[in-house]
Formats: structure tokens, sequence, C-alpha cells
């Protein structure tokens, strides 16, 4: 690995990082939403269901691509992820 691509792969763990932090940001709040909805309409629907389910898929893609750069950059010979 060349000396750029550990920029640009420190930059996208950097971006990956901010974005998770955004949605679970967002996802905390859908649920924070989710719980009110049930306590005042226990027996209708949440109507942003989906939004939340699509809030989880988002999260665990971001997981998974920020996993993957992570265990890649850490077996790389000179990496230093501190």
């Amino acid at each position: 690995m060349n000396g750029s691509e550990e920029i640009d792969d420190r930059a996208m763990l950097s971006f990956l990082r901010e974005a998770i932090v955004r949605v679970v940001g967002e996802r905390e709040l859908l649920k924070s939403e989710m719980e009110a909805w049930y306590r005042e309409n226990p027996q209708i629907s949440f109507p942003r269901t989906r939004e939340l389910i699509a809030k989880d898929e988002e999260l665990s893609g971001l997981d998974d691509r920020f996993k993957a750069l992570w265990d890649r950059l850490q077996n790389s010979p000179d990496s230093d992820l501190s």
C-alpha cells in the first residue's frame, strides 16, 4: 500500500465513523418516536417503521464497510490506526 492509498483509506475510515454516528443518531430518534407512538397508539402500527428498518440496514452496511476496511488496514505491514 502506498502513502496516498493509506491516506485515502484513513479518510474513508473517518468518513465511515462520522456516517455511523449520524445514522445511529437518526435511528435512535426514530426509536424514541416509535416508543412514544406506541404509548399513545398501542393498537396502530408505527407509521415510520419502514424508515427505521432502512436506518438499520444503512447502519449495518456502514458497519460492514468500516470493519472490512479496518481489518484490511490492521493487516497492512505499515499500519498505525491509533
